[in-house]
């Protein structure tokens, strides 16, 4: 009887300590419980948010800082008003990319970064809110790339304060960070590289190096580019990247042809090789830095169309003619159909060769 007494009166205690502990709730876009006699482990203390105008908040144990607005919000001297944006992760990183505010820098950040900003001490939503401001309780990007799949990325659902591995496809929320001590703690964040522009380019002799920029959004059966140049030792395609290469990755050519990859600086390029003549061709790149899979590039490939009109005619001929005996320039080069510095008689006897072919 003693026992049961007991085990009622614990009960009654434990729902008093439990009602107690809902009474400090804390205002957002949803609602923060903070239970009495926890020790909050995001305390206002280890954050300076005197600088930039209050727009910031440097996290004093990590040197991270970050943006108290998520990304898509404002912020309006006293608080962030708007909604969050729902981006996917290419879109994530872009916005990090692009944003330039209060000196730029700015990234998204790994896992362990945002991590380590989960308030454990509360519930809904696991933010500090005097820190960050009508913050969604939502699951917020990180920059690193689950292991197991490359398809999928760390986020962290600031609802429950945990961690998920989601399709970079999906929707989410992100809060941008800059700076922080890149020791073992955190992880590398790594940022997809954009295309810029993409040549078809060839070495013709001592007059250098020139190339034909390529019209990427062209299909394969449109009116793409055409490379008129034969392909000598290998057709070779630049990509241009917006950051440094420090992955080629590897490529494909259809229509036949053996593509291999190198890299120097912000560029990759691809050697084609063993392509027949009066093809049309699509270059795919993947794994660029170990992560990114640019659009498809399609090109024609067809000796003797020096005026890029998909055949070769009577006014390619007659151009080359004009031109014989005259040195490679920017100008002109199109025309040196062997790429040897030079345009003459060899030049011209191969455009009239195949004069009348029309780009398959």
């Amino acid at each position: 009887m003693r026992t049961a007494t007991n085990a009622i009166a614990l009960s009654r205690r434990l729902h008093g300590v439990f009602m107690l502990a809902l009474t400090l709730v804390c205002t957002g876009l949803q609602a923060q419980v903070c239970p009495i006699g926890f020790q909050n482990t995001q305390p206002i203390a280890d954050y300076d948010t005197t600088q930039n105008g209050g727009q910031t908040a440097l996290h004093t144990r990590t040197g991270l800082t970050w943006m108290r607005c998520a990304v898509g919000q404002t912020w309006t001297g006293v608080t962030c008003t708007g909604a969050a944006a729902n981006l996917n992760w290419q879109a994530a990183l872009q916005a990090a990319a692009t944003e330039t505010a209060l000196g730029g820098g700015w990234r998204v950040p790994n896992v362990r970064e945002l991590e380590s900003i989960v308030e454990s001490a509360c519930f809904n939503n696991r933010l500090n809110n005097a820190v960050f401001l009508a913050s969604p309780a939502s699951s917020f990007w990180s920059g690193t790339t689950y292991a197991f799949d490359s398809s999928r990325v760390w986020t962290v659902v600031f609802n429950s304060g945990d961690s998920f591995a989601e399709q970079k496809s999906g929707l989410g929320n992100v809060r941008l960070v800059r700076g922080g001590d890149f020791s073992a703690d955190f992880d590398v964040v790594t940022v997809t590289p954009a295309v810029t522009g993409v040549q078809s380019r060839k070495v013709h002799g001592s007059a250098g190096t020139f190339g034909i920029a390529i019209d990427t959004t062209q299909p394969i059966a449109g009116a793409v580019t055409v490379e008129p140049r034969a392909i000598g030792s290998g057709h070779l395609i630049a990509f241009t990247f917006d950051r440094a290469i420090t992955s080629a990755g590897t490529a494909t050519a259809s229509g036949g042809g053996t593509a291999t990859t190198t890299f120097a600086g912000n560029e990759v390029i691809v050697r084609i090789t063993n392509l027949a003549d009066n093809k049309r061709s699509t270059i795919t790149l993947q794994n660029v830095n170990g992560i990114a899979a640019p659009a498809p590039v399609s090109l024609g490939f067809l000796i003797g169309d020096a005026d890029n009109s998909r055949s070769v005619t009577a006014s390619d001929v007659s151009g080359l003619r004009v031109r014989s005996g005259q040195a490679v320039d920017a100008g002109n080069f199109r025309y040196d159909l062997n790429a040897s510095g030079s345009i003459g008689a060899a030049d011209i006897a191969a455009a009239k060769r195949r004069a009348g072919t029309n780009l398959r």
